[in-house]
């Protein structure tokens, strides 16, 4: 079971490619970091907590912060 956060547009444009990369490993590396190797519902997600991702750099497991908000128009925006 696994969890995905889409990232948005800013998340994309936020991302910094260190070394030498392509835009293939780039983009891997973005979308590691929005998975969870644990299955999360989103109606039951603590604020600002942490959870491990698939990303590994240095071999060193990534972090992500988990945050839900209300949104009128779409309910909650995690």
């Amino acid at each position: 079971p696994i969890t995905v956060f889409g990232p948005t547009n800013k998340a994309f444009s936020k991302f910094e490619c260190k070394g030498n990369c392509s835009q293939v490993s780039d983009t891997k590396e973005l979308l590691l970091y929005h998975v969870v190797p644990k299955y999360l519902k989103s109606c039951k997600l603590p604020a600002d907590k942490k959870y491990d991702t698939l990303l590994v750099q240095n071999e060193n497991v990534r972090q992500v912060r988990v945050n839900s908000y209300s949104c009128p128009t779409f309910n909650d925006v995690i």
